[in-house]
């Protein structure tokens, strides 16, 4: 079996660690393996990552964002002029549409 080295973050180091002591990996690599297997397994099968997604349930962050943006609409633009000064200079000589 090939060796890697993966460096990480103390919060996720102590999280990795947590796993292993709530007895279900024998160690750290043990779980590493199993998230590699799992991803894997995920994206094999976008179907599976579908269900997945679905069976979590619905994100009350969508809802948030809806409410924030009825609260806060997005600023209209600006109306554009009709005529620009090229257009406006035509038809102030009489020259426009003949």
């Amino acid at each position: 079996m090939a060796t890697m080295n993966v460096s990480r973050a103390d919060p996720m180091r102590d999280w990795v660690e947590t796993q292993v002591k709530g007895g279900e990996y024998a160690n750290a690599s043990d779980y590493i393996r199993d998230l590699i297997r799992h991803n894997q397994r995920r994206r094999s099968d976008p179907r599976a990552a579908i269900a997945e997604g679905l069976a979590s349930g619905g994100s009350r962050r969508k809802a948030e964002d809806k409410r924030h943006t009825d609260r806060h609409p997005a600023p209209t633009p600006p109306p554009r002029p009709c005529a620009t000064p090229w257009t406006a200079a035509i038809t102030a000589s009489g020259a426009g549409g003949r």
